[in-house]
């Protein structure tokens, strides 16, 4: 399989949700970054080639900004959709309010909660869309 299409295959699959849309938190995997011109950075070495781990790392040269979480899952409150990328693959941008994060079967709460960007392949039903200008 072709690098980008495993590096693709890769996001996809951990970026799913497993939040119902009636649920006030989404409890996600995939990648995530501090701001947006980060994670559009990441997408853009993962559209070169680069698998999610590597792609992330290279972001992360000169500190910790971007994150791809694939064991515990990230729990999200208040996301707003920020538009599509289609650069990589299709997904859509998202920015959210992280205040968990689930450890086995066990949720540790994140205080302060933190803003955090992130992808999806698909659109998370009922959030608020950014009208930019």
């Amino acid at each position: 399989m072709p690098r980008l299409a495993r590096s693709a295959a890769a996001l996809l699959v951990c970026a799913a949700t497993t939040a119902a849309a009636a649920e006030p938190e989404l409890r996600l995997q995939g990648l995530f970054c501090n701001a947006e011109d980060q994670l559009d950075r990441v997408l853009g070495l993962m559209g070169r080639g680069l698998d999610p781990q590597r792609a992330t790392a290279a972001e992360n040269r000169d500190a910790v900004v971007c994150t791809y979480v694939d064991r515990l899952r990230f729990v999200l409150r208040d996301p707003v959709r920020l538009g599509e990328d289609r650069r990589f693959v299709p997904t859509v941008k998202y920015e959210a309010t992280l205040t968990g994060v689930v450890v086995g079967d066990a949720l540790r709460p994140v205080s302060p909660p933190v803003r955090l960007f992130f992808v999806t392949p698909q659109p998370i039903a009922a959030t608020l869309v950014e009208q930019r200008l």
